[in-house]
């Protein structure tokens, strides 16, 4: 589905987010002599949880009655479970085996067994005044070993059926559970802290440089390849080559995708501009400098007689330039030096630009992670998320889209870095938005 850019959500955003990880840590500290013990494990996987007990702390071989020895330990992690939120996670209780045969047991084959000890488990919980509706009981026999139960060879591996003979608390939430989830603080949005309304604006940069040869260049070769109308702006000592085309968001992230595409580049970012819009450079040529006013005098009035050029004097800190009066093209810029360039005389002349034409700015990133149609798709995509990444997510709500989007990212390469990522894990690439808010005009000269 297409991108919209206008806001028809009038409430507040809010941070969706399983707290599986902050579980995990709370639980491992509360369970530490059981962890150091080897009598269970705790493991995350995507966004469940697993805990796991070897069969032989809570059975006698080939019985599914819960031993003595069970009780306290299942108490203790029921009790750390309650203990770290109001809990309002499921909990499966998955009974395995290994795949020896039954043999002297009231129970058929593996399958009753593990079922068995998975429903007596659920039975107490359920006593320990767990939810009901929380709980499920699931047999798995031995068709889901963690290790081989044999070798290549056919032969017994007593070992590994010891670790595959096991029950599993795998904690969860399902689909309506993760959009009710409240066991971490919401961070609103109000519509006004978006970054999308009607006083903004959109284009599409393709790469800064810190010289502006190198800059001119980058943007011949974009306007050959996309065909689009392409300029320079210069902000904190970078000249950046940006499409000139100003769009609404939907407009921006197609031509995004296309221009990434077409020049081979994923670096192709949103800038995102709230105030009166993009100043492109314009650009002078520089035929000379003096340092008295005089001399720049008698040459502007040399390059009007002998050639018909107009040319103006600029005062700077280092002397008096001689330019030409700013050109708002950049090929004809060009082409007006190689004209000027043909005059021996005038051969040392030189593109550069016209400072009156910069603005600075200030930058925010944000990372637009992916958008659906859906809440419930954006909150699963948010908890599919590798948590190494310490992403800060927010949903946005823009007209009939429901948009995934990261502030909290302030350094550009890690911005990069998370991106390149985020693509390898899940076969996307988000868009990277450059909030750009002009500051005060500075009219020094920055020749």
């Amino acid at each position: 589905s297409s991108p919209v850019a206008d806001i028809q959500s009038t409430g507040e955003t809010e941070f969706l987010l399983t707290p599986i990880d902050e579980i995990k840590s709370k639980l491992e500290v509360q369970l530490m002599p059981e962890l150091n013990q080897g009598s269970i494990s705790i493991v995350r996987e995507l966004n469940d949880l697993r805990i796991t007990f070897n069969s032989r702390r809570l059975y006698y071989p080939g019985e599914a009655i819960l031993s003595p020895e069970a009780l306290p330990l299942l108490d203790k992690v029921v009790n750390a479970l309650q203990a770290t939120y109001h809990f309002n996670f499921n909990i499966d209780v998955e009974g395995h085996t290994d795949s020896s045969p039954i043999v002297e047991s009231p129970y058929p084959s593996n399958w009753e067994l593990s079922t068995a000890r998975a429903a007596n488990v659920v039975k107490y919980l359920s006593e320990l005044n767990v939810e009901v509706n929380r709980l499920k009981a699931s047999g798995y026999a031995y068709s889901r070993p963690m290790v081989p139960n044999e070798d290549s060879f056919g032969n017994s591996l007593p070992e590994n059926k010891e670790q595959n003979r096991r029950i599993v608390l795998r904690i969860y939430q399902d689909e309506d559970q993760l959009l009710q989830t409240k066991g971490i603080p919401a961070k609103s949005v109000s519509p006004s802290d978006s970054w999308e309304n009607s006083n903004c604006s959109y284009s599409l940069q393709t790469g800064y440089y810190q010289s502006l040869n190198n800059a001119i260049q980058a943007a011949n070769k974009a306007v050959i390849k996309s065909g689009l109308d392409i300029k320079l702006t210069y902000n904190n000592s970078l000249f950046s080559v940006r499409t000139s085309n100003d769009m609404n968001l939907k407009e921006a992230m197609l031509v995004q995708s296309q221009l990434s595409r077409i020049l081979m580049n994923e670096q192709v970012s949103i800038i995102h501009q709230c105030d009166q819009g993009l100043q492109w450079l314009h650009y002078q040529i520089q035929f000379a400098s003096f340092r008295n006013q005089d001399n720049a005098d008698r040459f502007i009035s040399r390059l009007r007689t002998e050639f018909n050029i107009e040319a103006i004097s600029s005062s700077t800190n280092t002397g008096i330039k001689i330019l030409t009066p700013p050109i708002s093209d950049v090929k004809t810029a060009l082409d007006l030096l190689n004209e000027i360039k043909t005059i021996s005389s005038l051969g040392h002349s030189f593109l550069t630009y016209d400072p009156r034409t910069v603005k600075n700015y200030s930058f925010n990133y944000h990372l637009q992670l992916a958008h659906f149609d859906t809440e419930r798709e954006a909150v699963l995509f948010i908890n599919s998320l590798p948590a190494e990444l310490e992403l800060i997510p927010e949903i946005q709500r823009f007209d009939s889209l429901i948009y995934v989007i990261d502030k909290s990212i302030t350094d550009w390469n890690r911005l990069l870095e998370i991106r390149r990522q985020i693509k390898n894990h899940k076969n996307i690439l988000p868009f990277i938005h450059l909030i750009e808010m002009q500051e005060p005009s500075n009219d020094q000269s920055i020749l």
